[in-house]
């Protein structure tokens, strides 16, 4: 219990300076530049996850079974292939200037590095490490953003751009990178590291290292993958359909909506760290933990998405302008799925950290399917309104089938 609320303190840290991040791209940037500043982060997203056939959960789950030298070398593989491939998206389908898209390929090449290590840290039992790390992704972007904002208040000569949102995200990640590689550098030439280490994993070459994770990542990545969709599936369809400012607009209902889901990741990321590394048949009290856990991630997601719902207009125009006077009515129709996701993730980190991977990967595209099939017909009946209310009714039905099947799954302990 002290570790999860360890874990959940470094999540209101990160929640707090992404909000911060937000503000500065909604209310400083403007709807337009936020809908560009947002499909930045939803293809670098995207490019961490492709990565993570080559990192992804079996980084956590091999990192105490296998030579740190041979992960870093496979991860560093899929994420410099991802990179490149979210470069050649930003300069063909986003038709950006060749300029944004090379800081595109280093800026997902550093998120994809950074992703790898946290994954090592985690499966070797490093959590507050990890959440060190975690927290400083949005930090340290959020604060140079922010002092450029204070210089331009004070009379300075700073033109918000894309330009300048990428180049800040650049220099953020890259002392990130450094501090999580020096992090899980010092960790892996400390004689605890040799101690705990089966000698026999030192000779596995990269192919046979390469072949156990894809053995592992194939289901998990594809379905983080389907996750992905499931969220930012809509961000690329309004943009094509609407264009950057009714996007940012949305997004920003979305991404406020999203951190309600503090509590359940702190829940998440200590299941996914404990049951990782656990050997054997679980225990009764583990199996209900799981179930108790996700109920609780449930409960305590009411006081937030309450807040939202009854927020008043006036205040929130005030914060962010009138231009994001929508984002209230996007709030109700998105409250639904945010309350079953909140309750579903619980339940299906307890399965992806058993290696039970495939409930995650027909949960996610299952929804994500489901999703795109009503993206047309809900933008042709209520617009943006539409679209978060059939996200929601889809999430709902996921997070039921998740719940029946993990009861029956363990109906004899539950």
């Amino acid at each position: 219990m002290k570790t999860l609320w360890k874990t959940l303190l470094f999540k209101s840290l990160q929640l707090g300076t992404s909000m911060g991040m937000l503000w500065l791209t909604a209310a400083w940037m403007g709807p337009v530049l936020r809908g560009e500043t947002t499909m930045v982060m939803a293809l670098v997203h995207g490019g961490v996850l492709i990565s993570g056939f080559g990192a992804g959960s079996g980084m956590i789950y091999h990192a105490s079974r296998t030579s740190v030298d041979v992960l870093w070398r496979w991860s560093q593989c899929w994420a410099w292939a991802s990179a490149l491939f979210v470069g050649a998206v930003s300069l063909g389908f986003m038709a950006w200037s060749p300029w944004h898209a090379v800081m595109m390929v280093l800026l997902t090449w550093l998120h994809a590095t950074v992703a790898a290590v946290r994954g090592w840290l985690l499966g070797r039992g490093f959590l507050q490490k990890d959440n060190v790390v975690g927290w400083m992704i949005p930090l340290l972007p959020t604060l140079m953003l922010g002092g450029w904002y204070v210089y331009q208040r004070a009379g300075g000569q700073v033109v918000p751009s894309l330009s300048l949102f990428l180049m800040i995200h650049c220099a953020a990640m890259v002392l990130v990178a450094a501090w999580s590689c020096f992090e899980a550098y010092s960790h892996h030439n400390s004689q605890a590291f040799y101690e705990n280490k089966p000698v026999s994993s030192f000779g596995q070459s990269l192919f046979d290292v390469g072949k156990a994770l894809w053995a592992f990542n194939r289901w998990t990545a594809s379905a983080n993958l389907g996750q992905f969709v499931v969220y930012r599936l809509q961000y690329l369809f309004m943009m094509a359909m609407l264009g950057s400012a009714e996007l940012g607009i949305y997004s920003v209902a979305v991404v406020v909506a999203e951190s309600a889901w503090v509590i359940t990741q702190s829940y998440s990321t200590v299941i996914l760290s404990t049951l990782s590394s656990h050997q054997g048949t679980l225990s009764i009290d583990q199996i209900r933990r799981s179930w108790r856990w996700s109920l609780q991630a449930l409960s305590w997601t009411l006081l937030p998405v309450t807040v939202l719902v009854f927020l008043p207009v006036p205040w929130l125009t005030l914060v962010l302008g009138s231009s994001y006077e929508p984002v209230h009515g996007l709030w109700i129709a998105l409250v639904p799925g945010i309350l079953a996701l909140a309750c579903s993730n619980v339940l299906v980190q307890h399965f992806t950290a058993l290696g039970q991977v495939r409930v995650s990967f027909f949960s996610s595209w299952g929804t994500a399917l489901l999703i795109g099939l009503g993206l047309g017909p809900a933008l042709q009946f209520a617009g943006a309104d539409g679209i978060a209310c059939w996200t929601s009714f889809v999430l709902v039905g996921n997070t039921l089938g998740v719940m029946v099947f993990f009861r029956k799954t363990y109906k004899a302990y539950l």
